[in-house]
C-alpha cells in the first residue's frame, strides 16, 4: 500500500468532507482516508496495482483534489502538522495548540486519571483556571510552545478528542526551558509522548533553545523511562529529595546563540 496527501480544492473549506471521504472509499483500491498533516488536506492510503498512473489523478480529480499539498504560511514554518501511525495502528494528528482548542484542552485534563493528573502537575493542583487554559492554548512562541495530538476515528479520518500535549515554557538563553508531557490513559504505552516529545525538540532545535529540562516525581516511572528513551539525562533534585530533574541539551540549528 501506498499514502498519497491531497488538497482540497475550491476555495478549500467549501467542500463536504465527509461525503468526499465516502466517495473515495467507494473507490476500488482506496483502504483508508484520514486527516491530512496540512489544515486543507487528506491523506489517502491506495493500492499501487490497482490504482496505475494516471488513473490516481483521475481519482482525485473526480473529488476535488490536487496532489500536491500547499505549504504552510510562513508564520506557521517549522510548527507545521503530522500524521502519526502508534503502534496499534491507530492514528493522531500532531499540531501546534490553538487560542480555539481551550474547551478541548480542558476535557482532555479533566479526563487524565488521578496518577496522571498528579505527575502533570507535580501534585500541586487538579485542574487549571479558565485563564490558565487560555494562556496554555496562546502560547507566546518567543518563549513557549505547544504540541497537541488529536485521535483519528478509524471509520471517518476525521479528528476526535485531543490525546496528549507536550509544551516547553519560560525559554531562558541560560537556563533553557521547562517541559511537560501528558498523553490521555487509553492512548498511553504507544510511542505517543516520545512522538511528541521529539516533535517539541525538534522546534528547539530550529528556534535556539539550547536545553530542555522536566522537574517530576521520583515514582514516575513512565516520565523516567520517556526521558531515557529521548536521550535527557536524569540527575537529584537538589532542592526536593522527591523529585528529579531531568536535562537535555539541544544543539541549535538556527544560528542563534
Amino acid at each position: 500500500m501506498r499514502t498519497i496527501e491531497a488538497t482540497l480544492l475550491e476555495d478549500f473549506g467549501s467542500l463536504d468532507r465527509s461525503l468526499i471521504r465516502r466517495g473515495l472509499l467507494s473507490e476500488r483500491g482506496i483502504s483508508e482516508v484520514l486527516d491530512g498533516p496540512g489544515d486543507h488536506s487528506l491523506t489517502i492510503e491506495y493500492d499501487p496495482t490497482i490504482i496505475v498512473g494516471e488513473k490516481l489523478l483521475e481519482v482525485l480529480c473526480r473529488y476535488s483534489l490536487c496532489s500536491e499539498v500547499v505549504a504552510p504560511p510562513p508564520e506557521f514554518e517549522g510548527r507545521e502538522r503530522w500524521l502519526e501511525a502508534l503502534r496499534d495502528g491507530r492514528h493522531v494528528l500532531i499540531r501546534p495548540i490553538r487560542p480555539s482548542d481551550v474547551a478541548r484542552n480542558a476535557e482532555f485534563i479533566e479526563k487524565l486519571s488521578p496518577p496522571s493528573k498528579h505527575y502533570l502537575f507535580l501534585g500541586g493542583v487538579a485542574q487549571l483556571s479558565q485563564a490558565a487554559l487560555r494562556r496554555l492554548c496562546d502560547p507566546d512562541h518567543a518563549r513557549e510552545m505547544v504540541y497537541i495530538a488529536l485521535g483519528l476515528d478509524r471509520a471517518t479520518g476525521e479528528t476526535r478528542e485531543q490525546v496528549g500535549v507536550c509544551r516547553y515554557a519560560g525559554a531562558d538563553p541560560v537556563k533553557g526551558a521547562e517541559i511537560s508531557v501528558a498523553v490521555a490513559d487509553a492512548w498511553q504505552h504507544q510511542g505517543l509522548g516520545k512522538m511528541l516529545l521529539g516533535h517539541l525538540i525538534d522546534y528547539a532545535r530550529a528556534h535556539g533553545v539550547g536545553r530542555l529540562y522536566s522537574i517530576d516525581a521520583i515514582g514516575n516511572d513512565r516520565m523516567r523511562k520517556l526521558a531515557r528513551d529521548v536521550g535527557f539525562t536524569e540527575y537529584p533534585d537538589r532542592d526536593d529529595i522527591h523529585q528529579v530533574i531531568y536535562s537535555l541539551d539541544v544543539p541549535s540549528t538556527s544560528g542563534r546563540s
